[in-house]
């Protein structure tokens, strides 16, 4: 799903020489660390299949993979021909209703003045107001009826989120679709998230960063703010890691997936101090440091990078001095690091 990298290197200070007495040269031990680079690929925020809710052929197809849905959602048209004959034959049938509603209330009141004068019977009054009831009541049905057609009508418009780009496209014009079929597949590429897998310690030191922080984009040579976005709860036991993914908070040139993104997160490392080469002796199979008073300390090299050794010592502390061995001549003090 992603490559992960890891480089090392060295921040905080280089050690600091000095000149002591009758010139024996000191140096003060600086804690050390290393910066973990951890790599992955940007991919869409989100991403969703379009299908159809309706059966029908399909008319039109308004984006193709690559695309940007527009503001007013349409992907495609499904032929509405059926539905909208649906349409004409309920209109018709609640202009008949209205026209018969608007007759029987006539009717009722003509009867409703013969009824007051003793001209015509209860019960054909009675008849003329429930046939005006159920008159009502049908033309309530057909205009429930229409707003469902409509709806309907609504539906062969496949819609698609605005803004979103068409990845896949599985739909011709012509071709016959049913309800429930794929039509295309979008993804939101307007906010783009970085997966990647982080050791318990790495995320423990990612939840330290003030937010936002940056990350780099080492193939463009910039850099943009970050935030965490999502934590995945699972456990994967393949990489006994913790899945996250980084939202990138701004717009950068190739708004896409696949744009290589690294985070940077700086590791201390408990008990372990930078310090010259040429301070540390071995004396039978160890390695040692000689402090000012001259008592010998032992170290652990853990890795030489140029002049210097990374060692790990539980007895050193940071600012403590150690001395050159004395075996070893001392260099000129015009070419000491500053």
């Amino acid at each position: 799903m992603k490559a992960v990298a890891f480089f090392l290197v060295f921040f905080l200070c280089f050690p600091v020489f000095s000149l002591g007495a009758e010139d024996t040269i000191t140096f003060v031990a600086k804690p050390a660390g290393r910066t973990v680079v951890v790599s992955g690929f940007t991919r869409a925020r989100a991403r969703m299949v379009v299908s159809s809710e309706v059966d029908g052929r399909c008319l039109e197809v308004v984006a193709d993979v690559g695309d940007e849905i527009g503001t007013d959602g349409r992907f495609a048209e499904i032929d509405p021909t059926f539905i909208n004959l649906d349409l004409e034959r309920n209109r018709i049938s609640t202009e008949q209703s209205a026209s018969l509603i608007a007759y029987l209330q006539k009717e009722v009141g003509r009867y409703q003045t013969l009824y007051a004068e003793q001209s015509a019977s209860e019960a054909r009054l009675d008849k003329l107001k429930e046939d005006l009831a159920q008159a009502r009541f049908t033309l309530q049905t057909q205009q429930n009826t229409r707003q469902t057609l409509l709806e309907q009508l609504r539906r062969h418009t496949v819609i698609a989120p605005p803004g979103w780009k068409v990845v896949e496209r599985h739909v011709e014009p012509g071709v016959l679709v049913s309800r429930g079929q794929s039509l295309a597949e979008v993804a939101d590429y307007q906010k783009l998230v970085v997966p990647l897998a982080l050791s318990p310690r790495e995320y423990q030191q990612l939840l330290k960063n003030e937010t936002p922080f940056s990350v780099s984009l080492p193939d463009t040579g910039i850099n943009v703010s970050a935030e965490l976005f999502r934590i995945s709860p699972s456990f994967d036991p393949s990489t006994r890691k913790i899945n996250i993914e980084l939202s990138l908070l701004e717009s950068i040139e190739q708004q896409r997936g696949g744009v290589r993104v690294e985070l940077s997160l700086l590791m201390p490392e408990k008990e372990t101090f930078l310090v010259p080469a040429r301070a540390v002796e071995k004396r039978y199979e160890e390695y040692r440091l000689i402090r000012e008073s001259g008592e010998s300390v032992t170290v652990v090299v853990l890795e030489k990078n140029g002049d210097f050794v990374r060692v790990h010592g539980p007895e050193i502390k940071d600012g403590q001095r150690f001395l050159f061995p004395a075996t070893i001549p001392a260099p000129p003090s015009d070419k000491l690091p500053q």
